[in-house]
């Protein structure tokens, strides 16, 4: 039996380095494997859910149907600008829809490629693999090789290639990297049954996290303007102040109300920039600002106390 594999290439230039290595890669393919290289990717439109319909430009139908009826899915890229290249970022986007039942949906995919500097890519890899997994693609972190161009001939050098073409998953790599031939037999080895695509991992944001927060901090804010409101009419327990035999203290007053006045509003703010930063990480914040809940119930509760301490 073949084991298909559609090999998306993130260069378009016709003697692109990365090109090279992906039909190299293809003519040395071990017994059966076939990798099929799928172009036209510079001919795919900017993705729009306007145009994603039964009738979309036959470059997205041919992207699609390639990987549809391939079993694992190869990107061969180089990077552009700190990330990968705009043309595979578009085709992943098109393959991950329908939601949830995209081309890509279920596919092993795996990432290479090389650069001529000291990281051989390692930031557009990652963001490939990164994008391919939220698109519901199944990451196989071992297919990762980021092999840099420096000093090396990537196309010839029989450790980066893989020592006599063996195939072997252990072949010597420079740099720690794996050889790119060991690359298609991991990526081609028995991956298990696979499993549709599920809702994002835990460390993915998710739109529910993100509307939870932002509501859960606007309740904050309004309970922080009622306690700023409730804590600037405890000025009030002064009135007695010097009058009959009541004492006051209007350090302490000041101090309490300080406390009731502002400090919600320091709780408030450290947990809005902690929940705010999670998101940014695509971790979960919810939980975040219910921290401040009875953190800002506590220091209010101090400000009463230290306010009323105060009038003696």
């Amino acid at each position: 039996m073949t084991t298909r594999v559609a090999v998306l290439v993130g260069s378009l230039r016709a003697d692109s380095v990365n090109r090279r290595l992906a039909e190299m890669l293809r003519d040395q393919a071990p017994e059966g494997v076939e990798l099929q290289l799928v172009d036209g990717l510079g001919d795919l439109p900017f993705y729009n859910e306007e145009i994603d319909t039964d009738d979309a430009a036959s470059a997205v139908l041919a992207l699609r149907g390639a990987v549809a009826s391939s079993d694992r899915v190869l990107a061969v890229t180089p990077e552009y600008n700190g990330t990968m290249p705009a043309v595979l970022n578009n085709a992943l986007d098109w393959l991950s829809r329908p939601y949830g039942a995209g081309a890509i949906v279920g596919k092993p995919f795996g990432v290479i490629g090389t650069t001529p500097t000291p990281y051989g890519g390692k930031w557009a890899h990652a963001d490939a693999a990164r994008s391919a997994g939220i698109a519901g693609a199944r990451v196989v972190e071992s297919v990762v090789v980021s092999q840099p161009g420096v000093g090396v001939d990537v196309l010839t050098d029989p450790e980066v290639r893989g020592a006599g073409a063996t195939f072997r998953k252990d072949a010597p790599a420079r740099r720690g990297n794996r050889p790119y031939i060991g690359s298609v037999s991991e990526i081609v080895a028995p991956q298990g049954p696979q499993q549709p695509a599920g809702p994002p991992e835990p460390g993915q944001p998710r739109t529910w996290d993100i509307v939870a927060t932002t509501v859960e901090l606007i309740l904050l804010a309004l309970a922080g303007m009622v306690s700023s409101f409730a804590g600037l009419m405890l000025v009030m327990a002064s009135d007695s102040c010097g009058t009959g035999t009541t004492e006051c203290s209007t350090g302490v007053i000041l101090l309490g109300v300080g406390l009731a006045v502002i400090a919600p509003w320091v709780a408030l703010l450290a947990m809005g920039t902690w929940a705010v930063v999670r998101l940014v990480r695509r971790k979960l914040a919810w939980w975040v600002p219910l921290l401040a809940v009875p953190l800002w119930a506590l220091v209010f509760a101090l400000g009463v106390a230290v306010t009323f301490a105060g009038v003696s």
